[in-house]
């Protein structure tokens, strides 16, 4: 150790008049401040050295130097010196260079963290977010502005699989020692312990934190100004959960009870094991603050950061001109980064590559190719698998399964991927536990989302994601099975089931799949199974979706059943004859004059079917607004007149003749000219119709957004009243007398302007029993209450007009 030294005292265990060959590792700067305050402590230089080899001269002038030793006249400061991981600390040779927020970024986040470790009564603060988020940026930046500020405690930045670094058991160690150094009232009480009991920097975490930090802090009688702040960064990459809980337990049950000069802020993703000490009740006195998505400070980091490139490349960035890149590029990295800094400072990191001119590297960025030498995004790439590789291989195939569905784009709830994949409630936040860092679960009922579109393009590629890739061929099969068995659901369309929440899709993702790339024996199990359960698809969910959409997407079925080798021909035309059926009733509304063959031609076929007429009549009495093309008429028809497919199909077919000829181009015009049936047939239809949809409602067989599917809330009391005059509605309206067709779904309930309107007839009814409209009248308030309980005040959605609640507006308020 010191091979070339002259002059070497010792005494007491300390060195002194040392010079040549020096070999210690010391924190100079903390030993420096130390010695200030202890005169047992000292490293003073009588000559400034001379830069060498790493940046040290190995021939120096003579220092003393004391080295630690455990004697009578130990401090203590020394001991905590060698059990403390001073490569965690934020300014540590070891992390440089540290990872800061840009001058001019995350300015009112900063603000925000030190306004609540300042001003509020909060004793702990989380800040939490996804991998990439910019959390440890955020930490270190706040370190040196505190530091800066005369306000920091200490720092602890863990960093996974260090050997210090991600040890816990020197966490309190290091935070102890840093806090003796830069809070000199509490120094001499944090030695204290020390110097009585020196094995306690081997003992418990609990202990740690009780003994070094809690104890001493409560007996600072001088803590006078802003309290001083420890910063525990990236705590999720410490040991493992068990002890990032115990840490957790620990500030809990023993920082947390004492008003002390001292607070903490943690910072973390949000995994499941922290989220759940953070969220019980009795962690008192915690803030939690979440690194929001910042579009606007990944933009402004983006611009500064091409434009010092453009500055510092001078040599091969002369003859590009400013502004450099287009404001597009800069706003297509901006949307790829979601919001979040990993990606872009990835972006920066390599386009700064000196190595290479910044245009060229720009254009790699622009469009990577994953098997190429110069893929820009593996560092990124090993992020996502590090964090994929956390879910236990046991649960590895399901996980593929859930991350197709996530990667398709369809904002399903983790209750809805379960009723699609056939799995048991609650697997897929068990699956997904270890995620929450890549992906968003707020719960049963809210869809799973990506933290970054990053991570979409990375489950896409098979080049970068291997194992975990959602984007082959055979993946997409196992998928698209798996659609069309929910796609046979026979029930009504429930809001609640999967299916329902896949009208728009699940077409153009069977059609996606291209029977070229699809292996020989492949291709003849998943033909078996799409003639098996395609044939079985509940066609309300065809009839559901927005006209203009869901015609092109039966189409589309069609044309690619056609391409695929075995498909029969009468399946086809199954799905052709579904096509025309859409097509007759919805599309064309232009009233063009009719001859009187064509009047006469429909004339008699009505005649012929009644049933027809009664599709007809009721399609044109509660298509409001026949231009739009909004409604699915005939999903309603069927509902109103409660007829099957098969019936509406074979009645609806035998316009086709007529159709072909060019000479109608389409029957409701023609019919309200016609009209067979009287209006007041068709409106008594409408009138039972609903009534029998409430007593479904009533009894648990359908939910209360039937009615909004049908466009029917706020209207079906209007329509039912119209016709209290015919007997058999009337008396189907008096057996209805079930209470819980107000309260059948609290979540959405039914308006009460139906109730009020229904009630304001049968008063007005000449007969009308009492009991009856005590009934509706008692109806009548408890939708009040139920709409009060479910709407905001200050929405303004409902105002009272007679003592009635009404609608300020004909949209609708009720969510799915």
């Amino acid at each position: 150790m010191f091979n070339s030294c002259k002059g070497l005292q010792i005494s007491d265990g300390n060195f002194y008049n040392v010079s040549g060959d020096l070999n210690l590792g010391i924190h100079q700067e903390l030993l420096v401040q130390a010695s200030s305050a202890d005169p047992h402590l000292s490293a003073t230089d009588e000559e400034a050295p001379t830069p060498g080899v790493g940046g040290m001269d190995h021939s120096i002038a003579p220092i003393n130097i004391m080295v630690p030793n455990v004697n009578a006249r130990d401090t203590g400061l020394d001991t905590l010196h060698r059990h403390a991981a001073l490569e965690a600390l934020h300014d540590s040779v070891e992390s440089f260079p540290q990872p800061r927020c840009h001058l001019e970024t995350r300015i009112e986040l900063l603000q925000k963290l030190k306004d609540m470790l300042h001003d509020s009564n909060g004793r702990v603060v989380w800040l939490h977010g996804p991998a990439g988020a910019g959390k440890s940026a955020i930490m270190e930046t706040l370190s040196q502005q505190l530091q800066d500020a005369g306000n920091l405690g200490g720092t602890f930045f863990f960093k996974r699989g260090h050997p210090t670094r991600g040890n816990a058991r020197v966490l309190f160690v290091t935070l102890a020692y840093q806090l003796a150094l830069f809070f000199p009232a509490a120094k001499a009480l944090i030695l204290e312990p020390i110097r009585r009991k020196p094995l306690v920097v081997g003992t418990s975490i609990a202990s740690q934190l009780r003994e070094l930090i809690v104890e001493p802090c409560r007996r600072v009688t001088d803590s006078t100004g802003s309290p001083r702040i420890l910063l525990i960064d990236g705590l999720d990459e410490c040991d493992g959960s068990a002890v990032q809980q115990e840490i957790l337990r620990s500030i809990r049950h023993i920082f947390c009870e004492h008003n002390l000069p001292v607070k903490i802020i943690i910072a973390s993703r949000p995994e499941p094991e922290i989220q759940e000490i953070f969220k019980d009740p009795s962690f008192q006195g915690l803030d939690s603050v979440n690194i929001e998505q910042s579009f606007k400070d990944v933009e402004l980091f983006l611009q500064k950061e091409f434009a010092r490139i453009h500055s510092e490349h001078r040599e091969t960035m002369a003859d590009v001109p400013l502004p450099w890149p287009s404001s597009d590029i800069i706003e297509s990295l901006v949307n790829l980064s979601s919001g979040y800094f990993i990606y872009a400072a990835t972006v920066i990191k390599i386009i700064d590559d000196k190595q290479f001119r910044p245009t060229e590297q720009l254009q790699i960025v622009l469009n990577p190719t994953p098997d190429s030498e110069d893929y820009p995004f593996g560092s990124l790439d090993k992020l996502y698998i590090q964090i994929l590789a956390q879910v236990p291989t046991r649960f590895r195939p399901q996980l593929l399964d859930i991350l197709s569905v996530v990667a398709a784009r369809w904002n399903l709830s983790p209750r809805h991927i379960e009723q699609l994949l056939d799995y048991k409630a609650g697997d897929v936040p068990l699956i997904l536990r270890k995620l929450h860092s890549v992906l968003v679960i707020g719960g049963q009922d809210y869809a799973v989302r990506v933290t970054h579109a990053s991570f979409l393009d990375f489950l896409e590629n098979e080049m970068r994601s291997g194992f975990f890739c959602t984007g082959g061929v055979q993946r997409r099969i196992a998928l698209a099975r798996a659609i069309l068995k929910a796609m046979s659901f026979t029930q009504l369309p429930d809001h609640d089931h999967v299916a329902r929440r896949l009208t728009e899709f699940w077409i153009n993702f069977i059609t996606s799949i291209e029977p070229r790339f699809v292996g020989a024996a492949e291709l003849l199990r998943f033909i078996r199974d799409l003639l098996r359960f395609i044939r079985d698809v509940n066609l309300d969910f065809v009839f559901l979706i927005k006209h203009s959409y869901g015609n092109s997407s039966v189409k589309r079925l069609i044309s690619w059943m056609k391409n695929v080798s075995g498909v029969p021909e009468d399946l086809i035309d199954l799905w052709e004859r579904v096509r025309w059926v859409d097509h007759f009733l919805l599309l064309d509304f232009t009233r063009r004059t009719h001859s009187a063959a064509v009047k006469s031609a429909l004339q008699n076929l009505l005649l012929r079917n009644p049933q027809l007429q009664r599709i007809l009549g009721v399609a044109d009495l509660i298509g409001e607004n026949p231009y739009s093309q909004t409604g699915p008429l005939l999903y309603k028809t069927r509902l109103l007149l409660d007829l099957s497919w098969d019936d509406i199909m074979a009645s609806v077919w035998e316009i086709r003749p007529l159709a072909d000829r060019d000479e109608i181009c389409n029957p409701r015009p023609v019919y309200s000219t016609v009209q067979l049936a009287p209006s007041a047939d068709v409106s008594k239809d409408i009138a039972l119709g609903l009534i029998r949809l409430l007593r479904r409602i009533g009894n648990r067989e359908l939910h209360t957004t039937i009615l909004r599917h049908m466009e029917m809330d706020c209207r079906w009391g209007r329509l039912i009243s119209a016709q209290l005059s015919d007997v058999e509605v009337f008396n189907q309206l008096r057996e209805l007398g079930l209470p819980s067709v107000v309260s059948a779904n609290p979540s959405c309930p039914l308006d009460p302007y139906d109730f009020s309107t229904v009630l304001a007839a049968l008063k007005a009814h000449d007969g009308c029993p009492s009991e009856l409209v005590d009934r509706w009248n008692a109806y009548h308030q408890e939708s009040r209450q139920l709409m009060r309980n479910y709407v905001k005040e200050e929405e303004g959605l409902f105002f009272a007009q007679d003592g009635v609640l009404s609608p300020r507006r004909s949209t609708t308020v009720f969510r799915i």
